[in-house]
């Protein structure tokens, strides 16, 4: 159980990066064209 609780946390994370450079590169590409 800890063990799936660790990996869940990094997930999360990870996903939450994702998403932030996901919304930075989507304002870049609309701000250009």
């Amino acid at each position: 159980m800890p063990v799936y609780a660790s990996t869940l946390m990094k997930v999360k994370k990870v996903t939450k990066r994702l998403m932030q450079t996901e919304t930075i590169n989507f304002k870049k590409s609309s701000s250009i064209g």
